[in-house]
Parts: C-alpha cells; sequence; structure tokens
C-alpha cells in the first residue's frame, strides 16, 4: 500500500521528521482506531505551533543552554544538568556538545552512571562521522568517559577499549598543537592506566598548570594533583602522596573522596611516626 504523503493529509497537522509520520500512519492503517490519530497529536512535539512560537521556543531554551554553560564551566554540574534538561525539552537542538554535557553532568554531578552513559552515546551519535577538531575533542572526551564508566563497573577490557579509542584521538589533538588542559588530562590519566607513571605524572603536571589558567573550576583541576598522590601512593611514598592530596584539597577543600584518602594517609604516617 502507497501511503499518502504529509503535505497531502493535513496541513495544519505539523510532524518531526516523516519517519515519524509513516509510522504513525502505519499504526492508524493497521487498527483503524481513531487512537492512533489522536497518538499523532499527543507525540508530535511540534503540533499546532506556528512558525513564530517554534522561533520563540528556540531563544527560550538557547536562553537555558547558555546560563547552563556558565554554571558547568563554574563546576556547578547538578544546577547546569537541570537547565540543560529544561531547554532540550522545550527545544532540542540535536547538538552533541549539549547530549555530551548533560551526561558529563549526570557523571559528575550526581553519578547516575546509567544516565550519564545513555547520554555519552546520544552526543556519540550526532558527532559521528564528524572531523571537525573541535567535535573530535568531544568523541575523544566521551570515549574516554565512557571507559571511566566501565572502570567504576570493573568492566576492565570494555574500559581498556574505550581509553585506547580516546587515546589514539588525544595524540592526534597533541601533535596539532591544540590540545587543552582537558586533553592533556586524559593522556595522563591513560598512561597512568597502563603503568606508565613517569609519563602520567608529566601529563598530571601539565594539565594542572594549563587548566588552572584554563578553567580552575573544573573538576579536573584538583583531579590532576589527586591522581599524582594516587601514583605515590602506590609506591608506597605517603609524604609525596599527601602533599599532593594537598594541592587537590586546596584547590576543592569539600572533595569527599580527597578527604578520605588524605586523613587515611596522615592516619598512617602519624601512627609510624
Amino acid at each position: 500500500m502507497v501511503l499518502p504523503q504529509p503535505s497531502k493529509l493535513m496541513s495544519w497537522v505539523r510532524f518531526p521528521s516523516a519517519a515519524h509520520f509513516y509510522f504513525i500512519m502505519k499504526v492508524f492503517i493497521k487498527y483503524n482506531i481513531i487512537g492512533a490519530f489522536l497518538l499523532i497529536l499527543l507525540i508530535s512535539n511540534s503540533c499546532f505551533k506556528s512558525k513564530e512560537e517554534i522561533e520563540k521556543d528556540k531563544i527560550e531554551a538557547a536562553s537555558f543552554i547558555k546560563e547552563a554553560n556558565k554554571l558547568f564551566f563554574e563546576n556547578k554540574y547538578q544546577k547546569a544538568l537541570n537547565l540543560y534538561l529544561k531547554a532540550i525539552n522545550i527545544y532540542d537542538f540535536k547538538k552533541g556538545e549539549i547530549y555530551y554535557k548533560i551526561g558529563f553532568s549526570y557523571d559528575k554531578g550526581n553519578n547516575n552512571l546509567e544516565k550519564a552513559e545513555k547520554y555519552y552515546k546520544k552526543a556519540l551519535k550526532l558527532f559521528k562521522n564528524s572531523s571537525s577538531p573541535s567535535n573530535i575533542k568531544y568523541i575523544a572526551a566521551i570515549y574516554f568517559n565512557l571507559g571511566i564508566i566501565a572502570a567504576k563497573r570493573n568492566k576492565i577490557e570494555e574500559k581498556k577499549n574505550y581509553l585506547y579509542h580516546s587515546f589514539q584521538l588525544l595524540k592526534k589533538i597533541l601533535k596539532s598543537g591544540n590540545a587543552s588542559g582537558l586533553d592533556i588530562f586524559r593522556i595522563a590519566y591513560y598512561y597512568m592506566d597502563i603503568g606508565d607513571n613517569e609519563k602520567a605524572i608529566k601529563y598530571f603536571l601539565k594539565a594542572a598548570s594549563l587548566l588552572k589558567k584554563e578553567n580552575p573550576f573544573h573538576f579536573y583541576y584538583s583531579g590532576a594533583y589527586f591522581n599524582i598522590g594516587i601514583i605515590y601512593w602506590k609506591k608506597e611514598d605517603i609524604n609525596t602522596a599527601l602533599y599532593y592530596w594537598k594541592k587537590a584539597l586546596n584547590i576543592s577543600p569539600d572533595n569527599k573522596l580527597y578527604n578520605e584518602w588524605y586523613n587515611k594517609a596522615l592516619l598512617i604516617k602519624n601512627s609510624t611516626s
């Protein structure tokens, strides 16, 4: 059966996509029920909206995105998340950058790994086949963060695969001379993960120096010093570990994880001195 074209059905009903329209029409024809038509009205985001109304939604959503980006930069991930979700509910720009930041906010803001993974993968689809330098940075970041999530779930092979893919892209970024503090941090983490501690420390220090200038609020600025502390802790060099954990705490004094490790090491040091 040949389905009628959307423009020939009812000009006052608008559909997000042709695929959307055809799906609804198939339901309507198969079951021949009025409910299918009502479903058209319920799930079509743009039903009964004029171009002016859609443009108004777009402007309102953009204002929420702008404010969310400011909060994201300031490390206020939960507040940023609320605004990002509010924005895409009004008007979905279908931009990988927005979905990446939603994923990151779920990841670091409230440790919701399931939703973080969901939005990271949505972002990855939107960035698919992109060759622009800025988008490659996001793709590398997504692979990296998916690797960290896999590590938290103790999925070792999955973690290695994601981190390796991230590292391959990061090497290209580094070679181009456009690596940011975040890129350098992820390179350092990869070296730490494979046991090359000398390179890991070198790149963590470089990452911290860059992030201090680029975004001193960022989660990974203090994280660079914390990870150096972890390396020295594993070497059983408690004094050096304490030194770097103290630097991390000076940046993020309320970080629960940093305080736990620092106090644990301090207790051991005091008990052996």
